[in-house]
C-alpha cells in the first residue's frame, strides 16, 4: 500500500472506530441538545441519549447478550505443529508516564503463551507498533516480547514486527 494511502487509511480506522463508540453517540446527542433551537428536537435528542445511556451502560443487558450468542466452551486440542504462531498487539494499555500495561484482551496472550508451552507452535512472531494518532507512545510489541521472556520463553523463539499501527498493516507485515 503506498505511504499517502496507508495513512489515509489509519485516519480513517481512528474515526471509525470513534464513530463505533456509542459513548461518543450519546456525547453528540447531548451537546446537540443544547445548541439546536427546535424545543421538541431538543426533548427528543436528550431521550435518546438517555435511553441509549442505559442500553450501552447497562452490564445485566449486555451480559444476557453475550451469554445468549456464545458458543458452547470446547476443549482445545491440537493435532498439527506449527512452525510460527502470530500474535497481534491491541491488547494492552499506556499510561501518562509510558508504562504499558494489558488490558480486556490480554488473552491472546495467554493463549499464544500457552501453545508454546504446549509444543504446539515452535516460534512467536509478535506484530504490531504504536496504534496511536501522535505515535509517542511504546511499541507494543516491545512489551509482548518482555512478557514472553518473562514467561520463559526464550528470546531466540521471538520474532518481533514493531512498526505496523493498523491489524491490516500487521497482517501485511506478518506475511512478509
Amino acid at each position: 500500500m503506498p505511504l499517502k494511502q496507508g495513512r489515509m487509511f489509519f485516519y480513517f480506522s481512528k474515526i471509525f472506530f470513534f464513530l463505533l463508540n456509542p459513548l461518543n453517540w450519546i456525547l453528540i446527542l447531548v451537546v446537540a441538545s443544547f445548541i439546536l433551537k427546535n424545543t421538541s428536537v431538543r426533548k427528543k435528542l436528550r431521550i435518546t441519549a438517555l435511553l441509549l445511556f442505559l442500553v450501552f451502560t447497562n452490564n445485566a443487558l449486555l451480559r444476557a447478550c453475550v451469554l445468549q450468542w456464545q458458543a458452547p466452551v470446547q476443549e482445545q486440542t491440537h493435532s498439527r505443529h506449527y512452525s510460527v504462531g502470530i500474535v497481534l498487539s491491541g491488547m494492552t494499555f499506556t499510561d501518562k508516564k509510558n508504562q504499558t500495561f494489558f488490558g480486556g484482551t490480554a488473552d491472546r496472550f495467554i493463549q499464544t503463551a500457552k501453545l508454546y508451552h504446549t509444543g504446539v507452535i515452535s516460534k512467536i512472531l509478535i506484530s504490531g507498533g504504536d496504534g496511536s494518532i501522535t505515535q509517542e507512545k511504546p511499541k507494543e510489541a516491545d512489551f509482548l516480547r518482555r512478557e514472553f521472556i518473562a514467561q520463559g520463553i526464550p528470546d531466540s523463539v521471538l520474532l518481533v514486527e514493531n512498526q505496523s499501527r493498523t491489524t491490516y498493516e500487521s497482517a501485511v507485515a506478518a506475511k512478509h
